[in-house]
Parts: C-alpha cells; sequence; structure tokens
C-alpha cells in the first residue's frame, strides 16, 4: 500500500497505477502531465510509492510544453500521411504560435484545411503514444528509415549510448520531452496559413490555456526571416552543423561572419541615423533581458561619432522615482512604467533637445533617491541615446514628436535548431547568457537568476512585446557561434543543481540542448563582440 497527496487531499492505493489513472479517479479537471514529488512526469509514469502530486494543466508553461510536443507530433504526422515525401521545418515562434514550413508540399489555405482536419482525425481516433529507450545505433536506423537525416546527424554528438524514441501507430520521433498519452487528449489548436508556411496556434500559459488568435506583425516577421536567411548565408542552421563547422576547422571563418554581420547591422543604423540627423535627436533602445542592449548602446556611439555625430547616453534608471514616494503598484512591479518619473524625464529631454543645459539625476539605488548627476547640453547635429525597456512606448517620451525619435529593439532571434523539428527558443538563448553574466558579474547564484525568470518574463509581455512593432529598426543579437562558447560557462552551473530542486525542470531543458553542442575556448570571440558582454573582456562595457 502507498500513499499519494494530490491537491492537499491524500489517497491510498492498494497496487501500482498509472499517473493517468490516479488522476482520472481523483482529480476530476483536464491535465497533461504531473508533478511527482516536484519533477515532471509524463502521465504514463507508474506510480508505487508515497508521493505527492501536483496536476499540470494549460495555465502552467510545462503543461503547455507538453501539449505543444504532443500536438507538433500529430501536425508530423498528418503531413506525413499527406505528403508522404515532404518535410516539415518549424523555423521560429511568432505572433505566439510557431511558424513551420513544408519543403516538397506546395501550401495554400486548401492544403492548411486537409492538414487541420487529418489532424483532427488523428485526435479523434485517440492513438496511443509508447515510448522506446533504444541504441543509438537503433535510432540512427529508425530516423534515416523515416528520412530524418537530421537527426541521424545529430545523434552523432549525443554523449549517451542510448536515445529515446515515441512511437504513435506508424510514426516515429523525438521532440526532447515528455508527450501526452495519446492523440486523444488533445483538446484545441488553429492552423493559420502564413505564405509561404503555416503558423500553428496553441494554448498559451500566460493567457490561461487559451489560444491567441494570429496577429499581424509585419516588422517582426521580417527580422525573424532575415534570421532565416542568415543561416543559410552562413551554413549553420542547426546544432550538428554548428558542431560540423568546428571539427572541421571553419570556427573561425563562421564567427568573423557573425561579428561582421552585426557590424554591418549597426553600420546601417548608424547610416539611417545620420541621413536624418537634423530630425533625429533620441535613440530609442529596448529589447527582453539579456539581449545585449548595452553592447548594442556603445557600439553605436562609436559607429556615430565616425560619423561625426556626438552622442549622450541617458539611463531611465537614474528617472526612477524615490522609493518612499512610489505608489503600491508601481513599488510591486519592478518594471512598471510608473517608477519612471515620466513628468521630469521628458521635460529633460525637451530642453536638451532645445539646446539648453540640463542637470541629470543620477539613482541612488542603496538609498533608494535620485541625486544629482552631470550637466550635459546638446550641440548641433548630436543625439541622445536612451537605453531601457520602456524605449517602444510612446508614453515614455510623450512630450517629443515622433519624428525626433529613432527606436531600435533588439533580440536574440536565434535561427539555430536542434533538429527540423525543434527550434532552439530565443527565450533559452537569452536565459542561459543572463545565468552566466549574472553568475560571473554580479555573484549571483543559479538558482536567484532563475526564481526571478519568469517575473523578468512577465515584464517582457507586459511592457516590451507588445511595442515591438513600433520600432524603426530590429537589431538581431544572435550571434551563430554562441552557444559553443556559452557551453563551458553555463554546464558547471547546471550540473550543480540537485534533482531535487526546484530549479532542476528549468537547467533540464537547458541541458538537453547544451549537452549535443561542443565547447570552444573563449579566445574565439572578439573583444568587440557582443558576447564578451556575457562572458568578460569586452571592450565596451
Amino acid at each position: 500500500m502507498f500513499t499519494v497527496r494530490i491537491c492537499q487531499k491524500e489517497f491510498s492505493f492498494n497496487a501500482p497505477s498509472m499517473l493517468c489513472d490516479i488522476l482520472r479517479e481523483k482529480y476530476d479537471k483536464y491535465c497533461v502531465a504531473a508533478l511527482v514529488d516536484g519533477r515532471v512526469y509524463d502521465l504514463n509514469k507508474v506510480i508505487d510509492y508515497d508521493c505527492s502530486i501536483e496536476p499540470l494543466d494549460l495555465t502552467t508553461e510545462d503543461g503547455v510544453r507538453i501539449y505543444y510536443r504532443t500536438l507538433k507530433f500529430v501536425f508530423i504526422m498528418a503531413v506525413n500521411r499527406l505528403f508522404p515525401r515532404a518535410e516539415v521545418r518549424f523555423m521560429y515562434s511568432l505572433s505566439r504560435g510557431q511558424y513551420c514550413e513544408i519543403d516538397g508540399a506546395d501550401i495554400d489555405i486548401d492544403v492548411v484545411r486537409k492538414i487541420e482536419e487529418e489532424m483532427l482525425s488523428l485526435i479523434k481516433k485517440n492513438i496511443p503514444f509508447t515510448k522506446e529507450t533504444v541504441s543509438k545505433q537503433a535510432a540512427a536506423k529508425i530516423y534515416s528509415d523515416c528520412g530524418y537525416d537530421d537527426k541521424t546527424e545529430l545523434l552523432r554528438y549525443r554523449p549517451e549510448s542510448t536515445a529515446h524514441i515515441y512511437r504513435c501507430n506508424k510514426e516515429c520521433n523525438y521532440l526532447y520531452g515528455y508527450m501526452m498519452p495519446s492523440t486523444g487528449y488533445l483538446r484545441g489548436f488553429k492552423l493559420h496559413f502564413h505564405s509561404p508556411g503555416i503558423v500553428i496556434m496553441y494554448p498559451r500559459h500566460e493567457l490561461g490555456g487559451q489560444i491567441p488568435d494570429f496577429e499581424q506583425s509585419v516588422k517582426f516577421d521580417k527580422a525573424l526571416w532575415r534570421a532565416e536567411e542568415w543561416g543559410k548565408v552562413c551554413g549553420v542552421s542547426n546544432i550538428a552543423e554548428l558542431n560540423d563547422a568546428i571539427d572541421s576547422g571553419k570556427l573561425k571563418k563562421l564567427v568573423n561572419m557573425s561579428e561582421i554581420f552585426h557590424e554591418k547591422e549597426i553600420s546601417n543604423i548608424a547610416d539611417n541615423i545620420s541621413a536624418d540627423i537634423k530630425n533625429i535627436k533620441i535613440i530609442l533602445i529596448a529589447g527582453p533581458s539579456s539581449s545585449g542592449k548595452t553592447t548594442l548602446s556603445r557600439k553605436l556611439q562609436t559607429h556615430l561619432a565616425v560619423r561625426g555625430i556626438r552622442s549622450i547616453p541617458i539611463s531611465c534608471d537614474d528617472y526612477f522615482i524615490d522609493r518612499d514616494k512610489l505608489d503600491p503598484a508601481a513599488a510591486a512591479d519592478l518594471e512598471h512604467i510608473d517608477r519612471i518619473d515620466l513628468k521630469r524625464f521628458n521635460n529633460d529631454l525637451v530642453n536638451i533637445i532645445a539646446g539648453k543645459e540640463v542637470m541629470l539625476p543620477s539613482y541612488n539605488f542603496e538609498k533608494g533617491k535620485r541625486e544629482n548627476g552631470e550637466v550635459v547640453r546638446l550641440g548641433n547635429d548630436d543625439c541622445i541615446i536612451v537605453e531601457g525597456i520602456h524605449g517602444l512606448n510612446e508614453t515614455l517620451t510623450q512630450l517629443i514628436p515622433r519624428y525626433n525619435k529613432y527606436k531600435i529593439y533588439i533580440s536574440a532571434l536565434s535561427h539555430i535548431n536542434i533538429d527540423n523539428h525543434t527550434p532552439v527558443s530565443t527565450t533559452t538563448c537569452r536565459l542561459i547568457r543572463r545565468i552566466v553574466r549574472d553568475n560571473k558579474f554580479r555573484g549571483t547564484p543559479i538558482e536567484d537568476t532563475l526564481a526571478m525568470w519568469q517575473s523578468v518574463r512577465r515584464g517582457e509581455f507586459r511592457w516590451i512585446y507588445p511595442y515591438q512593432e513600433e520600432a524603426d529598426y530590429i537589431f538581431n543579437s544572435e550571434l551563430t557561434y554562441e552557444l559553443a562558447v556559452l557551453k563551458k560557462h553555463i554546464m558547471p552551473l547546471i550540473e550543480n543543481i540537485d534533482k531535487n530542486s526546484r530549479y532542476f525542470i528549468q537547467v533540464n531543458k537547458i541541458q538537453k540542448i547544451m549537452k549535443y553542442v561542443q565547447s570552444v575556448d573563449d579566445d574565439v570571440v572578439p573583444c568587440t563582440s557582443l558576447l564578451r558582454e556575457f562572458i568578460g573582456g569586452s571592450n565596451y562595457v
């Protein structure tokens, strides 16, 4: 006999039972997986010991991840049935959905409807998923037979001697994590035709499990497309190709191409500003955490200086309202725009643009108060550079005419995939950067960075992402080779996390990616690289 605790209630069982059976009997709500003593397990997990069970539904990030992974598997199955010789490639997140293309099939709205109908048919049949552990050689044979050459190639870098495979009817695949027990567990999805591909819309935890509608984001969509095209130009679109570049002695070329590409982009921005410097007086740089805002800001200053344009850097943080004067809402949200003294900020900007001498504030974080800072005056054909998360929000600079502003959105828009079916998310790349930087320069333990990450993400969804389309330029700070450099920095931190830690789930997601990546030394990274902001040795930070 063993006892399980579910939502503060205890239940006794006489024989081993699967999670799905336990929850079906004792829990009356929809769930897709569960935490057992703090670790994620699929619903086929057999329980035969005393434990605590926390059901995972679509309001949880881990629950949505498992749901979406299952949905992708069914999508691939449907495509393979309709177009046996076609190849599905998942590329990037778009409008809170997943954009993918199908090589070998001409996609139009009628084809999208056929795929949707086939998916609904597979869901209705409630076909079970079965998980197997096989040798790497056996997995390579299975993938080769399926035409998944990218998965076969990646297996060469898998450190374990075995590999996991999921089977669903005749389809074999692995999407790097747990699945739901059967296709019938899926509750809903939407397919949106987005030429030349498809966007799969699925439940989002930050929306309470609701499926969002597709929203056009023309500028951001173009930036993501350019990132994919860059992968083709440099010849590295997945981890196996990155490893091959390292093994074949082509890493220096890849590093040089990546760095020159960044410089070219910054030069383009500087040219745009220079061409309209009579009007552009404020450059606003915004983006999510660990995008490289500081390095971009300082590099852009240098590029502008080469063009004879002096720039004055201003930090929004120095305009924080004194801690004892904050209203409760702003005090509770560290990234709330109302933490900034918008009236003084705008008045100072107006006066600076008018050529007046202005004393900037300097925020003392220890005292929680503003103090006097440096005195500045803007010369003819000079400009101000403002770095901060609210830069794209018109509320921040409401007194400044739009034509006086040049807005830059920065993020690490990764185009690297584990394989064709599993992209490495932009969020994961930024989290790796932040863990390394916080530990190296701020003495922050990895657990502390992970503890605040959800709050950081909530702030991004509220204060940054809604304003992406306001940008005049979207700068992709991703460096194609960066995972190889970051590996030796991140892995020791991850390996120190105990399996019983509440953060094990988060670090395990990173480990599943990084274990495939070949490691390289820091000395391949130029001192002018944006990556140096996170590993040290930067000429700019």
